[in-house]
């Protein structure tokens, strides 16, 4: 009894990571990923894009083991971001985990380096 308990768990488990591969293999085919552009960062698989004027900074999150890219936003857009992402209650983070992205720490060195730029920009105007 307990050997067809632990196939059945196995084979839920294994087809719940092999579902959700797939559905993230198809997001970043149809162009829905993590990137950022001259406007901003997309911070979710909806598309939702956070302006380079709305962040305060960015930092690299290591809490047990779980990477991830945090992005705090300036707390004078909050109620802003929060009505153009359509949400009930806003967020002061938006935190984008290295599980999601094929190659996270790449992305973070990238993505700081870009907003290095976006910073000397903003203090030199």
């Amino acid at each position: 009894m307990s050997d067809i308990f632990l196939f059945v768990v196995s084979l839920v488990i294994s087809l719940t990571f092999t579902i959700y591969g797939i559905y993230l293999f198809q997001m970043r085919r149809q162009g829905r990923h993590f990137y950022w552009d001259d406007e901003g960062i997309v911070v979710d698989l909806k598309g939702n894009k956070v302006y380079w004027h709305e962040i305060e900074s960015i930092s690299l999150s290591n809490y047990q083991g779980r990477k991830a890219t945090l992005i705090y936003l300036h707390y004078t857009h909050h109620e802003s971001i929060r009505v153009r992402f359509q949400k009930m209650w806003g967020t002061t983070a938006y935190s984008i985990d290295w599980f999601f992205i094929e190659r996270g720490k790449a992305y973070h060195k990238s993505l700081m380096k870009r907003w290095e730029e976006q910073q000397k920009k903003k203090h030199f105007s």
